[in-house]
């Protein structure tokens, strides 16, 4: 009864974890490669230049270098976050 009916305001201003978490998704941590190696980024060069015959390699430069990446778990909204709430969260 305590839980449905908190005595403080604190307690009543206080969002249940289901709550702060209910727009939110879990990722698990884990490791990932980031970027392409030379041979992706020619294969994705030669599809570019299907449409595009002005495409160039360097436009996938930002790809290198491919590197083994470990990320802890973390939470992500799963909606678009407004201004008002990031500055309402800081």
């Amino acid at each position: 009864v305590s839980e449905a009916f908190p005595q403080t305001v604190e307690q009543r201003n206080k969002k249940s974890e289901v709550e702060q978490f209910a727009d939110m998704a879990w990722i698990k941590g884990g490791k990932f490669l980031r970027g392409s190696s030379f041979k992706e980024n020619q294969a994705a060069l030669k599809v570019c230049r299907k449409y595009d015959r002005s495409c160039q390699l360097w436009w996938f430069s930002d790809e290198f270098p491919r590197k083994l990446i470990t990320l802890k778990s973390y939470w992500i909204d799963i909606y678009e976050t407004t201004n008002a709430q990031y500055l309402k969260f800081v």
